[in-house]
């Protein structure tokens, strides 16, 4: 893509104002708009209906790939049709073994991540049955949500 600016002939200076990086989304903190921190990648973030605060995710069920769990997992707590979200590869991008009582995750049990792209301007939860609320989160803010220090030191590596 090639953008032509106009010149002022007189100063020889570009015309062109680019749009600011700090949005009203911004200003307002708001977690829930996907028109915030436009430098940096967000994350959905997802309130559990049991209280506790991850990323959206489900169990594995037999016959799957990873990759179709995964497509259920975001499916289950948004209204999407699935088009909206591009997941990239069929592997996982990170795991973590858990070896305690971790938000609802029990000793042995394993998370799987994968990373996606959400496509489409809005973003409706409205529907899901397993989750309360979402945010779309910086790296940041995801590691400070987090209690677990192992789970922070992954995030922390795993998220660009």
């Amino acid at each position: 893509l090639f953008v032509e600016t106009k010149r002022d002939e007189e100063t020889s200076e570009d015309l062109f104002e680019p749009a600011p990086r700090t949005t009203a989304a911004d200003a307002a903190n708001d977690t829930k708009s996907l028109d915030r921190a436009l430098d940096k990648r967000l994350y959905l973030f997802v309130r559990h209906k049991q209280g506790h605060w991850h990323f959206p995710h489900t169990s594995h069920n037999p016959g799957e790939t990873m990759r179709q769990t995964a497509e259920r997992a975001l499916s289950e707590y948004w209204a999407g049709d699935g088009e909206d979200a591009y997941f990239i590869g069929n592997a996982p991008s990170a795991h973590h073994p858990f070896e305690e009582d971790t938000a609802g995750a029990v000793p042995g049990d394993t998370a799987f991540f994968y990373r996606a792209s959400y496509l489409a301007d809005e973003f409706d939860m409205e529907r899901s049955d397993v989750a309360r609320e979402y945010q779309w989160l910086t790296k940041e803010e995801v590691v400070s949500q987090v209690a677990c220090s192992k789970l922070q030191t992954l995030f922390k590596d795993f998220l660009k």
